[in-house]
This record gives structure tokens, sequence and C-alpha cells, in this order.
């Protein structure tokens, strides 16, 4: 921005949240989202006294986390217009919101609309019967269908206790689980808590562990 621009800011304020919430659009984040990261790095500009020098320090945290939010974007960009109804299924069920976008990219890469050979619908890729024992009516949609991925996702990781065997027993359903006493020994499974934990770790701070480690259930 330039400095004649910077010392009439005010005039150019909602010119500036509509471009910038349009640029991140257009990386994939949620309307909601854009609007309100455009907003803050505009109120953080005027909270600099609109100078240069002022900006360049002041505005720093928001274009970090601008930055952080490209990042991620482009990491996982299909899932990111579901990025309002993962928060709040993932805060609903105590969930890593991290970890909800993980496995809706590996389960259908963001398509609301995706359905695998064996009849799982949708986002997260929910079998009828499962979204039905979830009380998930119309696994076709898209709020419903996160829902229910978000819900038992909780369930799984309350039975088993960790990340990776939650994993496995959404994949091949914890009845697999019990029976193996940890991961199956499918490479569908194996291949699948994988690819999950990669991008699990690449959103999420926690530290690495094994994939497709077995681990005994006490």
């Amino acid at each position: 921005l330039g400095i004649g621009f910077m010392q009439n800011f005010d005039a150019h304020k909602e010119e500036f949240i509509t471009g910038r919430a349009a640029e991140l659009q257009r990386l994939g984040a949620s309307p909601e989202d854009s609007s309100r990261m455009a907003r803050q790095e505009a109120d953080m500009i005027v909270a600099s006294g609109a100078t240069g020098q002022n900006y360049i320090s002041r505005v720093s945290g928001a274009q970090k986390e601008l930055k952080n939010l490209h990042q991620q974007v482009n990491r996982m960009g299909p899932v990111g217009r579901w990025d309002s109804l993962i928060q709040e299924s993932s805060r609903r069920h105590g969930v890593d919101p991290n970890l909800v976008r993980a496995v809706m990219m590996v389960e259908s890469g963001g398509n609301p609309r995706a359905e695998s050979k064996k009849g799982a619908i949708g986002l997260m890729q929910l079998m009828p019967e499962t979204a039905k024992g979830l009380g998930v009516k119309d696994p076709w949609d898209p709020a419903q269908n996160i829902e229910g991925g978000a819900k038992y996702l909780r369930e799984n990781l309350g039975k088993f206790g960790n990340t990776t065997m939650a994993l496995a027993a959404y994949n091949a359903g914890p009845g697999n689980v019990q029976k193996h006493r940890g991961v199956p020994p499918f490479e569908e499974t194996q291949n699948y808590v994988s690819k999950v934990l990669d991008l699990y770790w690449q959103g999420s701070p926690a530290p690495k562990a094994t994939p497709g480690k077995k681990a005994r259930i006490m």
C-alpha cells in the first residue's frame, strides 16, 4: 500500500475489505473467514495511525495469520469452502477441526456429491447405516454429513483413546479395530490412516507418531 493510500485509508477501508475478502475466497476460504480476516487487517491498518512504518509493525501479526491461512487453504483448498460447518461441528463434538478437515480431504476431496463403490456418501463418506445411527437424516446435505462425521470421529476417539485407532475405526469399522486389537492389516486402511495423519500433522502442532503401528486396546 502506498503512503498516499495509507493517509486516506478510512475513505478506502470498505474497498480494501471487499478486495481482500475476494482474494481469500478465490483461494478457497469460506465467505465468513474471508470477511473476518480482511476486516481484521483493515482494523489494524487504522489502528496503526495510517503511517507506513507503524503499519509494517502493527499489521505484521495479521500478515502472518494471512500467510498461514493461505498455506492452509492451498494445502486443503477443496475443503476450505466448508470451514464454517467444520468449525461448528468440531466445537460441538470436541474434535480438532484440523482432523475433520484431513478426514474430509482424504474421504471426498471436498466433493459433497462423492459416492464410493461401497455406497459411502458425501463429504465425510458416511455409509447409510452409519449415518442413520448417527442421527443423520440426509447424508447428502453437507451440514448433516459433516455433523455426522465429526460425531463419528468423537465416538471412536472416546472408544479407542488415540487418533490412529480412531481413524482406523472410521475407515474399517470399530469391530475390525477391536478384532485386531489395533489398526487392521488391511492395505486400504493402513494407507488411509497414513494419508489422514500426514494432512493432520501439516495443519496441527501435534507431534508425529508412527502411522499404522498396532496398539493394544485396554
